[in-house]
């Protein structure tokens, strides 16, 4: 996570326009500005027009310039129908996020006067009239270091029946080190302010893995990834802390970790993200590990309950994986849908990332997966991820240029729209940060394996096929247009593995199942 600052430290920048390219929009940063954009939050009303919030941070003036924290409404076309400040008359807004609850937004504004900090909450309908206003003390802060780039916040939502919970880490950044402060929040089931509470001891986000709520004890759990977890009651007062053991255990005698992401449904638990499973962890000669993204249920212990869905690639220290501020796994029409970041580990930075969709079925098998692969010029950072009925994911965050002409390395904050199968028309391959987009169907399947999709032209892929033991079994390359069919008929039942590669290097893989 600290990689997170490194990055934002050399964005620099800012044009006061956005553009659109279909359904990319785009706060670039200029140079000259010395000002950081990011969008944490966004959230699409309808087909037309989106929601979103704006921060704009002065790298070289501090929080007291010409930059702030606002709500956007805005339509596809580039047309702003609403701009909020989400600052008021006498506190300036450092730095803002969102959460949606129903059909409402909740805005969260950490915000300052002289050195005292507060936090402002606002609930907002869809029409971006505000419903619900509340604003409470954090603390008091030695701000004449102060710079507003410098401001983090994570956030973690759990709901019962009655209430929404939230835990907010507030980290500020000064000459290397760390302040940070830690506030629950309870709001009824419509958004509106219950209660505020700062919590005893700061939590510090970067360890932390989820906040649950408990259906046996009734109490809230903050899982840490150490291995443990603080029970508070919902109040937010402190009950105790449980060491809830030193690995994830499974089945086979492996190790298994998995992180960032949590869904609560029908009195599961289902976890997805970042992957490792790891065997013989006992022998010095035989112990290996695979690592990828994967997707399980667990128990209120985070101890795997049930079968693991994992997909197997290299997976390297500055891959982020799921979204910082929001779930990545949604259930819609009896699937699960998942979204996951991953960069290259072999490639240094700055390098490309592609986005996976991947499509389960309730006993967590895979059913299609989409990669969007984007050019080697740009690097995105999700931090929001939504997904409406209609299976359009909106995606936001930050990203910089990795290729540009002068050496300076350029960015901003970003809106993407991914629809879940690779369908137009929300993104088109002709536009400039994508390089291919690349579905596969046919998982379970007893015929055949199909890749389609739109691909660059200018560059052949190969597709190899392996067996669960690694053993070559076929390389196939006659794509017809933007479709290749792999006959796998003649292989026996099994799980296989399929690998796309570009000029010899595999930017692509994933596995399958023969019926």
């Amino acid at each position: 996570m600290i990689r997170y600052f490194a990055v934002l430290l050399i964005l620099v920048i800012l044009r006061s326009t956005l553009s659109g390219q279909g359904f990319f929009f785009d706060y670039p940063n200029i140079k000259e500005y010395n000002t950081n954009h990011d969008i944490p939050f966004n959230y699409r009303i309808n087909t037309e027009e989106i929601i979103y919030i704006l921060n704009s941070r002065d790298l070289k003036n501090g929080p007291d310039e010409d930059c702030g924290t606002y709500i956007i409404q805005r339509k596809n076309n580039g047309e702003i129908i609403s701009k909020i400040d989400l600052s008021n008359d006498t506190l300036k807004g450092l730095c803002a996020y969102g959460n949606k609850i129903g059909d409402k937004i909740q805005t969260f504004c950490f915000a300052k006067s002289s050195n005292d900090i507060y936090l402002i909450y606002r609930l907002f309908n869809d029409r971006l009239e505000v419903e619900d206003y509340h604003i409470s003390y954090v603390n008091t802060y030695n701000l004449e270091m102060y710079y507003s780039l410098n401001v983090y916040l994570e956030q973690f939502r759990a709901t019962d029946a009655n209430q929404h919970y939230l835990v907010l880490t507030y980290i500020n950044f000064i000459n290397n080190s760390a302040v940070s402060e830690s506030v629950g929040m309870v709001f009824d089931n419509l958004g509106h302010f219950v209660s505020f509470k700062k919590l005893a001891k700061s939590l510090n986000s970067f360890e932390t893995d989820a906040l649950l709520y408990n259906t046996f004890t009734k109490n809230l759990e903050y899982i840490l990834k150490d291995y443990r977890k603080i029970v508070f009651d919902t109040n937010f007062n402190f009950i105790r802390e449980i060491d809830i053991g030193t690995y994830f255990p499974t089945k086979n005698d492996t190790m298994f970790s998995i992180w960032n992401s949590i869904l609560q449904h029908e009195n599961k638990i289902i976890r997805f993200g970042k992957t490792q499973l790891s065997y013989n962890i006992d022998s010095e000669t035989s112990f290996y590990s695979i690592s990828g993204r994967g997707l399980s249920e667990i128990d209120n212990n985070m101890k795997v309950s049930g079968k693991i869905a994992m997909s197997q690639f290299a997976m390297s220290t500055e891959s982020d994986g799921v979204a910082r501020f929001s779930n990545s796994i949604f259930f819609r029409n009896n699937h699960y849908y998942t979204i996951f970041e991953f960069q290259e580990g072999s490639l240094p930075l700055p390098s490309p990332n592609t986005f996976y969709i991947t499509k389960f079925d309730t006993l967590y098998n895979i059913v299609e997966e989409t990669y969007f692969v984007v050019n080697g010029e740009y690097r995105f950072f999700v931090e929001w991820v939504d997904f409406s009925d209609d299976l359009l994911f909106t995606i936001s965050g930050f990203y910089y240029e990795t290729d540009t002409d002068d050496g300076e390395v350029t960015g901003g904050g970003y809106l993407l729209g991914l629809n879940y199968d690779g369908s137009q028309p929300s993104l088109k391959i002709d536009q400039s940060f994508l390089q291919a987009v690349i579905k596969v169907q046919g998982n379970p399947t007893s015929d055949y394996l199909v890749l389609s999709g739109e691909v660059s032209k200018k560059i052949n892929y190969d597709v190899k096929i392996f067996d669960i033991n690694g053993k070559l079994l076929k390389v196939v390359k006659n794509w017809n247009g933007d479709t290749l069919s792999i006959p796998v008929h003649e292989y026996n039942r099994g799980t296989y593995i399929y690998q796309v590669l570009q000029q010899d290097k595999s930017f692509i893989s994933g596995k399958f199942i023969k019926i």
